[in-house]
């Protein structure tokens, strides 16, 4: 193999581990959030059923998760490769 195809491995194992320490990252924020949220429900319906203060945590925290979700599930969606290399060319006035 030559070094150019070496060197394209290694960046693709690279992003490979990259995105698995992020996919970790993201299961172990999921993890805690149904942990401590169900935990958070059953203090707060036992102690003040009448007033449902964990719906705030739970919205304010889903949206945390949720974002963290769209980062490593869809980065590309928005301003991904497909942006950056339109970009690129519209900047060298030519096709890459």
């Amino acid at each position: 193999m030559n070094q150019s195809g070496s060197d394209v491995s290694e960046k693709q194992e690279a992003e490979a581990f990259e995105y698995v320490r992020k996919l970790r990252g993201f299961y172990i924020h999921l993890f805690r959030y149904i942990l401590i949220v169900g935990i958070l429900v059953v203090v707060n319906l036992m102690a003040s059923p009448h007033n449902l203060w964990v719906l705030w945590v739970l919205a304010g925290w889903g949206l945390g998760l949720l974002l963290h979700a769209s980062r490593v599930f869809k980065p590309n969606w928005f301003w991904g490769a497909q942006w950056e290399r339109a970009q690129v060319e519209k900047r060298l006035g030519r096709s890459l």
